[in-house]
């Protein structure tokens, strides 16, 4: 049994990948294989989610501060 590894060049990747291998030996055999896998960026994507939740909680305690600054300038007129 022989066992071969190939990195990727790039580091940044996401989506669907396929790998194809196609070997040739002694004479004139051929073996083939096709191998289908997804690359998903976890921490990535984990830290988007983290940054909308913060700007959404922000945008939440922005617009509450601004409904009581109108409400205080209303009170006062």
């Amino acid at each position: 049994m022989r066992r071969f590894e190939q990195e990727l060049a790039s580091k940044r990747l996401f989506g669907r990948y396929v790998a194809k291998l196609d070997l040739s030996y002694a004479t004139d055999q051929k073996l083939t294989a096709t191998k289908t896998f997804w690359v998903i960026p976890w921490k990535l994507i984990a830290l988007g989610l983290i940054g909308l939740v913060a700007m959404v909680w922000i945008a939440r305690l922005a617009i509450k501060r601004y409904n009581r600054h109108i409400i205080n300038q209303a009170r006062r007129r």
